[in-house]
């Protein structure tokens, strides 16, 4: 069953050499302000979005369904949304509810999936953090939101908790 996992994991992206996560400062919807480095120990899927975006529109059903099994685990998602105003992201969250947290990404958020390795500057975009703060796993375009939770599952100790193997 790993070598399966691994196989999976290894087709959709995980990288031999993770990158470690900048300490970048994401604001909220809210003005708050938010750092990955923050959720370190934890494993982290960050989703990089905008409301204008088809792809992401279609597979939104998915994210919350993919966000609850990953957080029955123990692990956390964010989405960043890299729309140009927060209402229009406000508004696009009204119509289209989420369980978990969107960050707002305005001015950094295209540089910070290029860091990622967005190269192609497409949504969505995904990449996945271990709990030691590196990014271990991305891809460009739409994922197969119900295969995450096994891309997740081997950096996971146990169900219900944090870290790594």
């Amino acid at each position: 069953m790993s070598l399966l996992i691994f196989g999976v994991v290894a087709n959709l992206g995980l990288t031999g050499e993770p990158r470690m996560a900048a300490e970048w400062r994401i604001p909220d919807l809210d003005g708050g302000e938010h750092r990955l480095a923050d959720w370190r120990g934890q494993v982290v899927i960050v989703h990089f979005w905008a409301s204008w975006c088809g792809n992401c529109l279609a597979e939104w059903p998915a994210l919350n369904a993919a966000h609850a099994a990953i957080s029955e685990r123990g692990g956390r998602m964010v989405g960043v949304a890299l729309d140009d105003e927060a209402d229009t992201v406000k508004a696009f969250l009204n119509k289209h509810p989420t369980a978990f947290p969107v960050w707002f990404g305005a001015g950094n958020g295209w540089l910070w999936s290029e860091q990622l390795g967005n190269t192609r500057r497409a949504l969505p975009f995904t990449a996945v953090f271990d709990a030691g703060g590196r990014a271990v796993f991305s891809q460009v375009g739409a994922l197969s939101w119900d295969e995450l939770p096994a891309i997740v599952a081997p950096l996971l100790t146990r169900p219900g908790s944090v870290g790594t193997r």
